[in-house]
């Protein structure tokens, strides 16, 4: 009797784990402004310690591809999503010592988003949510700057995201979301008595188109 129960319930939580894990399929497109920040800070051990930091602020567009599974509940008005991205951006800023300066970047993400509808029934649902992402990028600045560390690197980023959702006909989800980096990679390097630091920062405001089957 123990065991057929035992039975029974590893059962359901089978099927229960497996809706939860394949949910619907959706693949999409995001895009839109990106913004960033990059920090050079030198610091020079000598008798007496001199510290500069340089900011440089750019701005350019962003575009990625995203897949993932997004799975609701309570008659639809609340619901889980995780995706898997890859997209391209590009910034310009310019620097009074270094001259206008082009950066590459390179992005591969996972997020977890929470979703919370105002409205919601089978062919259509819109509300808002929020959630993490998590990012690895590759940096290229197009020009040379000269400065005591790489600046041609990769970063870990982790980041915030929240928005406006809205599904209609079903198939088609239409977002604005913004991602706001909550935690950034630092780089340095130590050349005799000087200490070089590179830190990038960045924030996106995207427009989304994900078709959900």
């Amino acid at each position: 009797m123990a065991f057929s129960r035992w039975i029974k319930i590893t059962t359901l939580g089978l099927l229960a784990s497996s809706s939860l894990l394949w949910g619907r399929f959706y693949i999409g497109v995001e895009g839109g402004y990106l913004g960033n920040e990059a920090v050079y800070s030198t610091e020079i051990k000598t008798p007496q310690k001199i510290e500069t930091e340089k900011k440089l602020k750019g701005n350019g567009g962003f575009g990625s591809l995203i897949f993932g599974t997004e799975h609701f509940f309570g008659k639809n008005y609340y619901g889980i999503r995780w995706g898997l991205s890859a997209g391209y951006g590009q910034t310009k800023s310019s620097d009074s010592q270094w001259g206008d300066i082009t950066y590459h970047s390179f992005w591969a993400g996972a997020s977890f988003d929470m979703l919370y509808n105002f409205y919601a029934i089978q062919t259509f649902m819109t509300g808002l949510f929020t959630g993490v992402e998590y990012d690895f990028v590759l940096l290229e600045p197009k020009e040379k700057i000269d400065f005591g560390i790489n600046t041609k690197t990769n970063t870990h980023n982790l980041a915030v995201r929240v928005g406006l959702s809205t599904l209609f006909a079903n198939h088609h989800r239409l977002e604005l979301m913004a991602k706001i980096p909550v935690w950034m990679q630092e780089r340095s390097k130590s050349v005799g008595s000087s200490e070089y630091e590179f830190k990038y920062k960045f924030i996106q405001g995207l427009l989304a188109y994900k078709f959900v089957f």
